[in-house]
């Protein structure tokens, strides 16, 4: 018997924030946050004989987003539905990935064997930072006296010092503006280009019959990751700017003996790449585990059961690196290094189902995150911020985290079923905690291993068949999760810290969703109205990032508030074809959110919105 399948959906989602000239003001991209996604699935089963499925499967997908959602918070009025952005280049993403996999399955007799195998292939180019607003607030970093370069101490005029052409404006970035005044258009563009190649194979066996007093699962593991990573700046007006802004610098301040009378080779050691970046950080890396596994399921009784399992893997992942550039001060510098671990993560769960009606489990269960690297950073640009935490260069590399985690709960029914609920209440203790941490001297971030965390809280979720036309769903959820210990640069005493004990972890504490569809007839043809409302309070409390008691407290950074929004759809069916129309965020919530801005003393912010109200159509085809 062979059977297949073949399916395919697009999206394209408009835009809504506007982007201009910054500096005339007039729109040259109207609703330039706009994209569209394309994906498809083939599948293909092939019964060969009653104890044998061959099914091969391929999956693809392709975005194109032509510029991020983030607008300038000092140019939009959300209110009013304006969302603007100056930003000079676009700032894109084009992601695509295929994923071939192959499933066998073979049931000789009593167990049954399945071999799943998959090849995972990404390309990814994104701009995924501004250049421009990154550079400028860099360059007005240096022009107030601070980073560029380490001679740099201050502008008082000093033989040693380098200080601001007077024809520069300052700051180079405004609440609302880019101030070159003289200078021209300027604009620089960021480009991350990701690509990865994973292949896993897994080999189970477990036992066929489903009702029998022992169930179990035993099997084999194994994946090896490439990725590389290459992040440029390219910035081609490097020279004028630099000329700009500096002029020659003294010739105690230049990098070359004599000095060559060339500002971007006195100021910044080197000149532009071949291709005009001044900026480029290429990052390789390998990950690779192999992992055996076992879970076993026993019935004490016919309503009694308990399962224990756990898994045993060899991890390994190693990495290379270097970078170069007029922004990296002339040489290029690498490192590398290589991790192996052995993590050993054991479960087990007991369940007791108590009538047809009602369910309680309680599950305890250990797990693990490989490690990873972290690529460089512009030492001179993010001096200042090293200093502060105490070392003279990122970790290259971070270790594994791990969490335990207990959970109990039930599952329950009532009025003969047309209400269903399920609840649970949970306690994670996570070590070694992996955390992004930001740099707010000159915007970069890294990723480390920040002590430990809890996470405590209860979710609950349910079902009510009001009628046999209306149905009723909902969700509550809380969560309190915060550091248990104090997190520092290095074990010296008096280190700098990047948490401290009590600090939470950013998200939401409460959230909250219900909806309800309503099923009818219309002229002879199935039809359908719903309406959904999801809730997510504002977060409270003190972040690291927010903590003043942190070597990385940035006072321009807020919490997120609350969220409301409110979709509507209805639609109905005709033979084959599904029709529907939606309003996503029915009442135009605008809240804003991920407030950000380049650097703790840039006063130009960015932030993001909910789409605006979204008003579509959905057709589905099915034969």
């Amino acid at each position: 018997v062979l059977g297949f399948r073949v399916s395919a959906w697009y999206r394209r989602d408009g835009g809504y924030i506007d982007r201009v000239n910054y500096m005339t003001g007039d729109t040259i991209d109207k609703n330039s946050n706009h994209g569209g996604t394309f994906s498809g699935r083939a599948a293909l089963a092939w019964q060969v004989n009653p104890t044998l499925l061959i099914a091969p499967s391929l999956f693809y997908e392709q975005k194109n987003i032509h510029n991020n959602d983030q607008y300038w918070v000092g140019l939009s009025d959300p209110d009013k539905g304006r969302y603007i952005t100056a930003t000079p280049e676009l700032m894109g993403d084009k992601d695509r990935f295929a994923l071939p996999a192959l499933k066998i399955d073979w049931t000789p007799g009593d167990i049954e064997v399945v071999s799943n195998t998959s090849y995972f292939d990404r390309h990814q180019t994104v701009q995924d930072y501004s250049g421009t607003l990154y550079n400028l607030s860099y360059f007005q970093s240096a022009l107030a006296g601070g980073t560029l370069p380490d001679y740099v101490t201050d502008c008082t005029g000093d033989a040693g010092s380098l200080c601001a052409t007077p024809g520069s404006g300052y700051p180079l970035l405004g609440t609302a503006s880019i101030n070159l005044p003289g200078f021209g258009h300027y604009s620089s563009r960021n480009y991350v280009i990701n690509k990865q190649q994973n292949f896993t194979q897994e080999i189970r066996v477990q036992s066929a019959d489903p009702d029998a007093r022992l169930t179990w699962v035993a099997g084999l593991f194994y994946t090896h990751q490439s990725q590389l990573s290459v992040e440029r700046i390219n910035d081609p007006q490097l020279p004028a700017l630099t000329t700009y802004l500096w002029g020659e610098p003294p010739a105690a301040a230049s990098c070359n003996v004599p000095p060559t009378g060339i500002p971007i080779l006195d100021i910044w050691c080197e000149g532009l790449l071949p291709n005009g970046d001044d900026y480029i950080n290429h990052t390789q890396g390998h990950e690779r585990q192999e992992a055996v596994f076992a879970n076993f399921t026993y019935a004490i009784t016919d309503a009694v059961k308990v399962q224990a399992g756990a898994r045993y893997a060899r991890t390994h992942f190693d990495f290379s690196n270097f970078s170069d550039g007029a922004q990296n001060f002339g040489p290029i510098t690498g490192n590398s290094g290589k991790e192996n671990e052995t993590p050993f993560t054991p479960m087990g769960n007991v369940t007791w189902q108590i009538n047809d009606d009602d369910m309680i489990y309680g599950t305890v269960a250990k797990g693990y995150r490989i490690g990873g690297a972290n690529p460089p950073v512009p030492f001179v640009a993010c001096g200042p911020d090293l200093t502060a935490l105490g070392i003279t260069s990122l970790p290259s590399d971070y270790g594994s985290d791990t969490v335990m985690s207990y959970e109990v709960g039930s599952k329950d029914k009532f009025f003969g079923g047309r209400l269903q609920a399920a609840g649970s209440v949970y306690y994670l203790k996570w070590k070694n905690i992996q955390q992004d941490n930001y740099l707010p001297g000159c915007g970069f971030k890294y990723t480390s291993n920040l002590g430990d965390a809890e996470s405590k809280g209860f979710d609950l979720q349910g079902e009510w068949l009001v009628t046999d036309a209306l149905d009723i769903d909902f969700s509550l959820g809380y969560t309190d999760a915060h550091f248990t210990t104090n997190a520092a640069t290095g074990p010296a005493p008096g280190a700098p810290t990047l948490a401290v004990k009590g600090d939470k972890l950013p998200g939401s504490p409460w959230t909250f969703s219900i909806g309800a569809q309503y099923n009818t007839d219309v002229l002879s043809h199935d039809a359908f109205l719903r309406v959904d409302y999801q809730y997510a309070s504002r977060e409270i409390g003190m972040t690291a990032a927010r903590d003043p008691a942190n070597s990385l407290y940035d006072s321009g950074l807020v919490g997120e508030p609350e969220t409301n929004v409110v979709t509507l759809r209805a639609g109905a069916t005709f033979g084959d074809v599904n029709l529907s129309v939606f309003a996503d965020n029915l009442l135009n919530a605008h809240p804003r959110l991920d407030l950000s801005h380049q650097d703790s003393d840039t006063i130009l912010y960015e932030a993001q919105t909910l789409r605006p109200r979204t008003i579509g159509i959905t057709a589905t085809y099915r034969n």
